[in-house]
């Protein structure tokens, strides 16, 4: 390999040679890094961010699902990413989130590890591999295996020409004298191993860097290289905060506790530097006999699991320091602003996210409602005006959640998700409309009012009978929506036709009521917030018959009736 100068056209060993070597080397390795991270990702499917979202009922199996999930992709940054984009969807809360981020911590040592086992001369028939690969074969998981092991290839490749240009280095006076200083000041390599982490924005191909340096630089010790190794964890968590700044305040709470996990590490391991520099040297003398890539592997595993256990134990008061630190939002977003548009890429998770957001608006009409029956009760303005706000909120929901689901049809559904797709752009339509008969009442009621009008106790009983009863179909649909409650959606629907006789019976009364001269003829209005109620019913009923069965789906699939 020390041709290897010569066979790529750099004839001399020269600073700027070898300069050029490393970054070109830094370039390879990277670029291997992430085309392999992100084929096991792709290969591995939008799956991963399903499971995650679904199996993370509590703390220890959270744990574990970052360590499992991080060993696929290989990147913690990456497991990260994928749970703030979780979280900022809210299908994710920062008491589960945490242990994920913490597992993933665990789960990126392997790359050490297969840095560690000095295969770099298999670069070259694995480039060839993988290019044989991609460019003979069209089916895309044996593309992206092809894609998995080409960016091995790149990423030994790079290791290979770090690996000499390093070796070069050893010889130069002013590398020896900044290893020294290294050496020296373990808190500044702690600082510099942080820098470049961040800068880099990836431990792995940090971590490898040390290894290399460790082996091939005489005044690399074994101290400085344990330094710039936690330093390492925590600039790998600043991918984390810039993946949060576009994010809601949960996800910003979850990049904070990411990087204060991998602090409860650094606080209490860099004191204990030189103890623990002498128990690796132990063993590394003992199994290796000499400088060795896995001495720093093995400490890679052994830090992280380590502040792993800690940080679990101390979750309750990370959480606590998050929320302290982070202060309320002064002006509270709604949930359906935040629809992540990388969740449109898993369409299952889009989905339920929307339904999330979809509550959330199913309550503030129902809330809506409520305000209509105390409006009808008593005469004051604020329920007028409060209804009216939150039927702009309401609008709002509607529209962005309406045009978030719109999007998934550019993607390809499964039938069963294109169903929900089309059951919930009708569910919050009819949810719309009940919010806008809503706001029919406050429009009938301040006029009503204005004109001091008065009703008698047997009008006034009645309608707030028909009030009372509507409202329980609103309520139970909105409950049988949150739980896919089917028995509870019957029910509503079997209620309807006992709410279209009511409106025929109330609608006779006052027509005799007009005949009679017993009522003036402004409470015409009466009929007005009856036919109201009625027409509210039929999209409760609606909704409900979306629970049961969207859009016949069951016909529609297996061929037989409802």
């Amino acid at each position: 390999m020390n041709n290897i100068l010569s066979v790529i056209g750099i004839g001399d060993s020269s600073l700027t040679s070898l300069i050029f070597l490393i970054i070109g080397g830094l370039g390879l390795f990277l670029y291997g890094i992430n085309l392999l991270s992100n084929s096991l990702n792709s290969l591995a499917g939008n799956n991963l961010k399903t499971f995650v979202s679904k199996a993370t009922n509590n703390i220890f199996k959270g744990f574990l699902i970052g360590i499992l999930i991080t060993v696929i992709i290989q990147s913690s940054s990456a497991t990260t990413v994928i749970v703030v984009s979780l979280i900022s969807a809210g299908l994710l809360d920062l008491k589960h989130a945490i242990p994920i981020m913490i597992g993933s911590h665990i789960g990126t040592t392997v790359m050490a590890f297969i840095i560690g086992l000095d295969i770099g001369f298999i670069c070259y028939p694995l480039l060839f591999a993988g290019a044989i690969i991609i460019l003979f074969f069209a089916q895309r998981k044996i593309k992206l295996s092809g894609r998995i092991i080409i960016g091995l290839g790149f990423l030994f490749l790079g290791l290979e020409l770090m690996s000499i240009s390093f070796g070069s280095f050893a010889d130069e006076a002013w590398f020896n004298k900044i290893m020294i200083t290294l050496g020296d000041n373990l808190f500044l390599s702690f600082i510099v191993g942080t820098f470049l982490t961040a800068l880099i924005q990836s431990s792995g191909a940090f971590i490898g860097i040390v290894q290399e340096l460790y082996i091939t630089t005489a005044q690399m010790s074994l101290a400085t290289s344990i330094a710039l190794v936690v330093g390492s964890n925590i600039g790998t968590s600043v991918t984390a905060c810039i993946a949060s700044l576009g994010g809601n305040k949960t996800s910003k709470e979850a990049a904070l506790a990411n990087t204060l996990t991998v602090l409860v590490g650094a606080v209490i391991v860099l004191p204990l530097i030189h103890p623990v520099t002498q128990l690796f040297s132990l063993i590394e003398n003992g199994i290796f006999g000499s400088k060795n890539m896995f001495t720093i592997a093995f400490f890679h595993a052994f830090y992280n699991i380590v502040c792993s256990g800690l940080a679990l134990l101390l979750i309750k008061y990370i959480v606590k320091i998050v929320e302290f630190i982070i202060p309320p939002e002064k002006i509270q977003r709604i949930s359906a602003e935040n629809l992540s548009l990388e969740l449109l890429k898993t369409p299952s998770l889009a989905l339920e996210s929307a339904r999330l957001s979809m509550i959330e608006m199913n309550d503030l009409v129902l809330k809506m409602y409520d305000l209509s029956i105390n409006y009808f009760n008593e005469n004051n303005n604020k329920y007028y005006d409060e209804i009216n706000s939150t039927e702009e909120v309401v609008d709002l929901y509607e529209h962005l959640i309406h045009d978030y689901l719109m999007q998934l049809s550019e993607t390809h559904l499964v039938k069963k998700d294109s169903f929900l797709q089309t059951e919930y752009i009708d569910v919050i339509r009819d949810y719309e409309r009940i919010a806008d008969h809503a706001v029919n009442f406050s429009e009938f009621l301040k006029r009503y009012y204005e004109e001091k009008n008065m009703m008698s106790p047997e009008m006034h009983d009645a309608l707030l009978k028909f009030f009372e009863i509507c409202r329980e179909q609103v309520y139970e649909s909105v409950e049988a929506f949150k739980n896919s409650d089917k028995i509870l959606a019957k029910s509503v629907i079997a209620r309807e036709a006992i709410i279209d006789d009511m409106e025929v019976e109330y609608r006779h009364n006052v027509h005799s009521y007009l005949r009679t001269g017993e009522v003036s003829q402004l409470d015409i209005l009466y009929i007005d917030i009856v036919s109201n109620l009625e027409r509210i019913s039929d999209h409760a009923t609606n909704i409900c018959e979306m629970i049961i069965d969207p859009h016949m789906m069951s016909t529609m699939i297996t061929g037989s009736e409802k």
